[in-house]
């Protein structure tokens, strides 16, 4: 495939990872020239959109069904969440991006960690919490396993306002 062709595969593949609840998104480029820097890559998005997404995780002080598909606090103060644990398929496998949709009122914050392995311990990814930061997305190089789980941070410091997470997409390369 020419250099010139590879952005509208990226972008159909991406498009094809805005369904609804989790999807797998996988592209493989089967010419295997000299020149081409696509050979074999193929990207999954693992994503958590939906209310029976999140609804699989746990939270504290925060709210799942007023917002149904959206994650909001419960009370004033601070919430997490913390997903349910994705089974990548594969020991190994390397994360490149997250990407998180949030609504941030005045004097209200989102910030989310993450953590991979290849074994878990009781359930859940063996390995600490990296922190991804309060913006919306973060480079996830260097970071690998089979087992990945993501955990979300919501805190407001005005009464009756949150802020809203409605959506989290991790991109990984299955080995």
């Amino acid at each position: 495939m020419p250099r010139r062709c590879w952005a509208p595969l990226l972008v159909a593949v991406l498009a094809l990872s805005m369904g609804v609840g989790e999807v797998l998104c996988t592209a493989v480029d089967t010419e295997v020239s000299a020149g081409n820097n696509f050979a074999a890559w193929t990207p999954s998005c693992w994503r958590q959109t939906a209310q029976l997404d999140f609804a699989a995780g746990t939270g504290v002080n925060v709210d799942l069904a007023t917002l149904p598909g959206s994650i909001i606090l419960a009370s004033t103060g601070t919430g997490t969440y913390t997903s349910a644990v994705h089974d990548a398929g594969t020991d190994g496998a390397k994360f490149d991006h997250a990407f998180w949709d949030r609504t941030l009122p005045s004097l209200t914050t989102v910030s989310l960690e993450i953590r991979a392995s290849d074994s878990l311990s009781s359930g859940e990814p063996d390995a600490g919490w990296q922190v991804l930061g309060s913006g919306t997305n973060a480079s996830l190089e260097g970071l690998e396993g089979r087992y990945v789980q993501w955990r979300a941070i919501l805190t407001s410091d005005s009464p009756g306002v949150t802020p809203v997470l409605e959506e989290v997409r991790i991109y990984y390369r299955p080995v």
